[in-house]
C-alpha cells in the first residue's frame, strides 16, 4: 500500500513534509515502539501514561521509518519524511493497521470475551468447540496467542491494536475462520480494539478489579460495557455509521423489543429444521451437514451476558441491541438446569441436551454457558457442541492439578527441609479443634464481597482424551496440527485424561481427596475469583483446605485485606506470601493482606496458627505441601500459568507448578 492510498481511504488530509513523490512510498507495517521501526513501517507517536512517543521520532527515523503519524509536529521536519497529523493517534493505530493488513477482521468471526473473571477459560472453550466442529479458530488472550500455525507468548491479555491486526492477518493466512479474543478493560480504555468488529460480545461477570488503573468502579464498568460499541452491524443499504454505546442504551428500564428473545429451544428447533432441509453442505458446514445455518451468517453482532450477575443484569436492561442472556437462576434466554457437580466433572441440561465436561465447580457452569450460548444462538447444533464440550482438555493454570514429574526436576535439597520443618510445627498445631470444626458454609455466607455472581474461571479439566479418529483427510490434518500445538499442555495432564474417560471417573478420580494430598494451581487474583474457587472446592471436598497466596504490587491495594479475609474464612490454613511484588516491597504488600487476616483473628477468635507468613514464594509452597496431611487440598493462588515472578527492576523464572511438583516429590523422600 502507498501512503497516498492510505490517506485517501482514511481521509487524512493534514500532511506535512515531503508530500510530493514521497506519498507514493510503499508501507507494509505500523509500529509505536521506535525499536521496531524499519524501512516500510509507519511510526505512530502517541502520548502515554509514562512517556510521549513524539520523543522517539528521531530514533524511528534512524531505524528506517519515513512516515510518521503524529498529534503535533516535531520542531524540525526531515526533508525526505512524511508527517500525518491526527487529533488522536491512539485511536488511529488500529484503524491504520486494518488498512495495511487488508482488513483481516472482515474475514474472521471475532468472539470478544470481557468480564472480571472467566475470560481465559471461556476463550479456550470457544476455540476448542469451533475447532472440533472443523471451524479453524485462533486465540488471543492472557496465556498465549494461537495464530493457527504457531503459539506466541504475549505480555498483555489484549495486545496493542497494531499487534492485534498483525495476529489476525497471520490467522487468515493460516486458514482460520474465527478467533476467540479476551478483551480487557485496559484495552477498551486505551483504544486497543479500534477498527475491530465483533460477531459476539460476551460478558462473563463484573466485580472489583483494576481500580489502580480506573478512576472508580463506575469507570471500570463503563469500560467493560464499551465493548458493545464494536459489535458488527447488519449490512444496510445506506451504510450508515455504526452507532455508539450511547445510542444503544436507553434511559428507561422498560424492556425493549429485543429484551426477550425467542425461546431458545424453539429457536434452535427452527434452525435445526432449516439446516436439515439443506441437502448440500454450505461453506461453513462441518460433519453431519450444516452445523450453522446460512440464515445467521449475515446477521448483526450480538451481546451475551450473565443474567445472574446483578450488575450485568441491571446494565443490560438499558441495552436495546440484539442480546441474549445466560445463567442458572432467573429467566435467562439460555438457562442451565438439572446441574450435577462432582470432583472432576460437571453436567447440566441446556436446550434439551445434556452437556458434560471434565471441568468442575459452579463457576465453570457459567464459563460453559458463556461459551455455548453464542454458538447456539448462531445455529450450531446442540448435539455437536455436546460432543465437543465433553472432550475439552482444560486450561493451563486454571485449577490445574500438580503432579510429580519424575526425571524432569531435580529436588532442591536441605534448604527447604529446614524451612518446611519450621513451618510445619506451627501449621499442624492448634487448628484442628478451633478451626477445622468451623462450619465453612456459614463462613462463606458471612463473607462480604462484591454483589453479583462473578463465577471465576478455573477448572481441573484435562481428564478426557482428545478425539483420535477423523473421517476425512483434511480433518485428520487439522486434528494433527491441533494436537501438535497443544501437546505441551496436554502431556502433563495425560494421566488425568485417562481417569475421566473411565466409567468410574466421577467416583475414583479424586476419591474425595482421602488417599493423598492434592495440589492445584489457580490464576485467581481477585477477591471474587478466590472466593469462587474455594466455594467450589467446598462443594465436593470434606477435608482441609490449605491456601497459598499473595497480592500483586503496583495494583489495587484495597483488595488485599479482602483477600486475606476470604483466604482465612474459607480455608483451614493459609500461607501469606509474595505474588509479583513489582516495585513494592514484598513485606509491605503482606502487611496489607494481614490487616484483613488479623481483623478476623481478633474479632472472630480465629487461632493465630491458622495463618503463616513466608515471604519467599517457593518456601511458602514447600511449607504448605509439607503441612498437608492425607486428604488435604493445597491451592496455590495468583499466578496460574505464569512462568516468572516480577520484582523491582528484575524478573526471575518462576512456575508455581514446577515448584509444587518438586515440593510433592520432596515430601515423598
Amino acid at each position: 500500500m502507498q501512503v497516498r492510498e492510505l490517506c485517501q481511504r482514511l481521509n487524512l488530509s493534514d500532511t506535512r513534509g515531503d508530500t510530493g513523490k514521497k506519498l507514493s512510498r510503499e508501507i507494509n507495517d505500523i509500529v509505536q515502539d521506535s525499536r521496531q521501526a524499519k524501512e516500510g513501517s509507519i511510526f505512530l507517536a502517541r502520548r502515554g501514561r509514562e512517556t510521549d512517543g513524539h520523543k522517539y521520532i528521531a530514533d524511528a527515523y534512524r531505524r528506517g521509518s519515513r512516515v510518521f503519524v503524529v498529534e503535533y509536529l516535531p520542531g524540525k521536519l526531515k526533508p525526505d519524511a512524511v508527517y500525518i497529523r491526527v487529533d488522536n493517534p491512539a485511536g488511529m493505530l488500529g484503524v491504520i493497521a486494518a488498512e495495511i493488513f487488508d482488513h483481516p477482521e472482515d474475514k474472521l468471526d471475532i468472539y470478544g470475551i470481557t468480564g472480571t473473571n472467566g475470560k481465559t477459560t471461556t476463550s479456550f472453550i470457544i476455540q476448542h468447540l469451533l475447532e472440533e466442529l472443523e471451524v479453524k479458530c485462533g486465540l488471543i488472550g492472557t496465556i498465549r496467542v494461537d495464530t493457527g500455525k504457531e503459539m506466541i507468548d504475549t505480555p498483555r491479555t489484549t495486545p496493542e491494536a497494531n499487534q492485534i491486526f498483525r495476529y489476525l492477518n497471520m490467522m487468515v493466512e493460516a486458514g482460520c475462520r474465527a478467533v476467540a479474543m479476551e478483551v480487557s478493560s485496559h484495552a477498551l480504555s486505551l483504544e486497543r480494539v479500534e477498527g475491530l468488529k465483533f460477531r459476539a460480545a460476551i460478558f462473563t461477570n463484573i466485580s472489583r478489579d483494576h481500580l489502580d488503573f480506573h478512576a472508580d468502579f463506575a469507570d471500570y464498568l463503563g469500560a467493560k460495557l464499551s465493548l458493545l460499541d464494536y459489535l458488527e452491524e447488519k449490512e444496510q443499504e445506506n451504510n450508515a455509521d455504526r452507532p455508539g454505546i450511547g445510542d444503544k442504551f436507553r434511559e428507561s428500564d422498560r424492556p425493549g423489543e429485543n429484551n426477550r428473545p425467542d425461546d431458545p429451544a424453539e429457536k434452535n428447533n427452527r434452525e435445526n429444521n432449516r439446516a436439515e432441509d439443506n441437502e448440500e453442505p454450505g461453506e461453513n458446514s462441518g460433519p453431519g451437514g450444516n452445523i450453522r445455518t446460512e440464515a445467521n451468517l449475515s446477521s448483526a453482532g450480538k451481546a451475551f451476558y450473565n443474567i445472574d450477575d446483578n450488575r450485568l443484569r441491571r446494565s443490560f436492561q438499558h441495552f436495546t441491541g440484539p442480546k441474549f442472556s445466560f445463567g442458572i437462576n432467573g429467566e435467562a434466554s439460555y438457562r442451565a438446569h438439572d446441574i450435577s457437580i462432582t470432583p472432576g466433572r460437571l453436567a447440566f441440561e441446556l436446550t434439551g441436551s445434556r452437556f458434560e465436561s471434565a471441568l468442575t465447580g459452579k463457576f465453570n457452569i457459567y464459563n460453559c454457558l458463556a461459551s455455548l450460548t453464542p454458538l447456539l444462538a448462531e445455529g450450531y447444533r446442540p448435539e455437536d457442541l455436546k460432543k465437543a464440550l465433553a472432550i475439552f482438555p482444560g486450561v493451563p493454570g486454571r485449577f490445574e492439578q500438580v503432579r510429580i514429574r519424575e526425571g524432569v526436576y531435580q529436588l532442591s535439597g536441605s534448604r527447604f527441609k529446614t524451612e518446611k520443618m519450621k513451618s510445619k510445627e506451627g501449621a499442624r498445631e492448634g487448628i484442628r479443634e478451633t478451626h477445622k470444626d468451623k462450619n465453612k458454609e456459614q463462613a462463606a455466607r458471612e463473607l462480604e464481597v462484591e454483589a453479583g455472581d462473578p463465577n471465576y474461571s478455573a477448572g481441573p479439566g484435562n481428564r478426557v482424551k482428545a478425539k483420535d479418529n477423523e473421517t476425512a483427510a483434511r480433518a485428520e490434518q487439522d486434528s494433527a496440527l491441533r494436537r501438535e500445538r497443544d501437546s505441551a499442555a496436554r502431556r502433563q495432564q495425560d494421566s488425568a485424561a485417562k481417569a475421566a474417560n473411565s466409567e468410574t471417573a466421577d467416583n475414583t478420580d479424586i476419591k474425595d481427596m482421602v488417599d493423598e494430598i492434592k495440589v492445584f494451581v489457580d490464576y485467581a487474583h481477585t477477591p471474587a475469583g478466590m472466593e469462587n474457587v474455594l466455594r467450589s472446592v467446598q462443594e465436593f471436598h470434606s477435608g482441609r483446605i490449605i491456601s497459598v497466596f499473595g497480592c500483586g504490587g503496583d495494583r489495587d491495594k484495597e483488595k488485599r485485606p479482602k483477600m486475606g479475609q476470604i483466604g482465612l474464612k474459607m480455608s483451614d490454613l493459609i500461607f501469606v506470601t509474595s505474588d509479583n511484588p513489582r516495585s513494592e516491597k514484598p513485606g509491605d504488600i503482606i502487611e496489607d493482606i494481614l490487616v484483613g487476616v488479623k481483623r478476623l483473628v481478633n474479632r472472630d477468635n480465629y487461632p493465630e496458627s491458622a495463618y503463616q507468613v513466608i515471604a519467599d514464594r517457593e518456601e511458602a509452597i514447600f511449607a504448605a505441601v509439607e503441612a498437608a496431611e492425607p486428604g488435604d487440598i493445597v491451592i496455590i493462588f495468583g499466578k496460574g500459568h505464569e512462568t516468572y515472578q516480577e520484582f523491582a527492576g528484575r524478573t526471575i523464572d518462576f512456575d508455581d507448578r514446577e515448584v509444587a511438583s518438586r515440593a510433592l516429590a520432596s515430601r515423598r523422600e
